[in-house]
């Protein structure tokens, strides 16, 4: 098997994916071709559901190196310095797309942002909320129960309002706190959650070393701002984030071994930072867009230049020149 003599940064994601389209864009800028010059290197990016007929593998189990190779462009192995697992949709099901995960797998000297190993761990809230209490962040009051009346005193306590939320992160699909009611506690097992009075709501999007902060105001009476609503979302840049919130945040990715992390924070009056839970691979374009915040080219230089996990003693991130934007919630 031979193939260029040059560091390759592999995109694995589905073919309609704007924001790994971003992050291919920054990483041209930064030098790293998609053809096969030299440089800082090249980017070769693949969709899973292409194999076997347009993605083309080799392997020498013996070895252990083995080949990619598509319509432009062909892939060795050894020459792959970094993966970018973004969200292929091709099953792990389907035999071929099962032996081509388990080949990725294999390699262990890349930077991987994120190991989709990783990504499983880190994607369900009940050890989210734990670790988070864990790394020394503000965590709300919390209840998971199947038990009708140990959901309803916690719902009816009157110490604070409720919300409930689901147990577990679905790809693709978006279930947006709400505020309990008691027929909730007839649905089975439920996870209730102290509501924040907040002020606002804060997306932390963690990149290697690099924190970008956006505050997020909602409309009144909005109990979660990913929710559709008739309002608008009020998107501003943040270049203050408490040592404490570094420090936790820092604790927790390096807990799960997480290069990226999109966090979301409510803030309340008192100036408080409430983690609510952590997407390993949340969507960041968004935020990108509404403010300014270098995030793709971040994740750009990351994957170029690998660099160690995140530690408590953290410069300011360069987060570019941000600006107010006003969309639809």
């Amino acid at each position: 098997m031979t193939t260029d003599a040059t560091s390759v940064t592999l995109v694995v994601t589905a073919k309609k994916d704007l924001t790994a389209d971003l992050v291919v864009r920054e990483l041209g800028r930064a030098g790293a071709g998609t053809g096969t010059g030299t440089g800082t290197g090249r980017v070769h990016r693949i969709d899973p559901a292409d194999v076997p007929r347009a993605l083309e593998i080799e392997a020498d189990l013996k070895s252990g190196a083995f080949r990619l190779r598509d319509r432009y462009r062909t892939t060795h192995s050894d020459d792959i310095t970094a993966v970018y697992w973004r969200k292929p949709q091709a099953s792990g099901q389907d035999e071929h797309v099962a032996a081509l995960f388990g080949l990725l797998f294999t390699l262990d000297t890349p930077l991987w942002v994120n190991h989709p190993w990783h990504n499983e761990r880190a994607a369900h809230k009940p050890p989210q909320l734990i670790q988070a209490r864990r790394s020394g962040l503000a965590v709300p009051d919390t209840l998971i129960s199947s038990e009708r009346e140990t959901a309803l005193k916690f719902m009816e306590s009157g110490e604070f309002r409720v919300i409930t939320k689901t147990l577990r992160q679905q790809q693709g699909a978006l279930e947006p706190a709400r505020i309990a009611a008691p027929e909730d506690a007839e649905t089975g097992l439920i996870l209730l959650q102290q509501y924040v009075e907040k002020d606002f709501d804060v997306r932390l999007t963690v990149v290697g070393e690099q924190f970008f902060a956006a505050r997020i105001v909602s409309p009144p009476g909005v109990t979660d701002w990913r929710q559709p609503s008739p309002g608008t979302l009020t998107f501003e840049a943040l270049r203050e984030i408490p040592p404490d919130v570094r420090r936790g945040v820092s604790s927790y990715m390096e807990f799960y071994g997480l290069r990226y992390g999109a966090f979301d924070f409510a803030v309340d009056r008192q100036g408080c930072w409430w983690f609510l839970e952590c997407n390993p691979n949340g969507q960041y374009g968004f935020i990108e867009y509404a403010t300014g915040l270098k995030i793709s080219r971040a994740l750009a230089h990351l994957l170029l230049r690998p660099a160690p996990l995140p530690s408590a003693n953290l410069p300011p991130a360069d987060i570019g020149g941000g600006r107010r934007f006003v969309g639809q919630g």
